[in-house]
């Protein structure tokens, strides 16, 4: 197999990855979870959460316009076309 597209989200060790479509949202070792487009590698959305936020568990929708993540405690969902909680 090829590798098709790297990532580097920048922010530390990766906790969790989910795709969908075209659509790939990352969660790292921070407290920022970053959605890019598969195709061209380029950067969609960039959340930052509060610094006791860390976001270990992702979920998109089908199409990848909804992400929703967990810090285990509680959940947080983001409407992509918009980019906003």
């Amino acid at each position: 197999r090829a590798l098709v597209r790297e990532l580097d989200p920048q922010a530390g060790a990766i906790v969790d990855v989910r795709v969908a479509g075209d659509t790939v949202a990352v969660s790292a070792n921070g407290n920022s979870v970053t959605v890019w487009d598969r195709v061209s590698g380029r950067l969609r959305h960039e959340f930052e959460t509060e610094h006791q936020y860390i976001p270990s568990h992702l979920s998109l929708s089908y199409d990848g316009s909804v992400l929703a993540c967990s810090d285990g405690q509680s959940v947080r969902v983001w409407q992509l076309k918009r980019g906003s909680p």
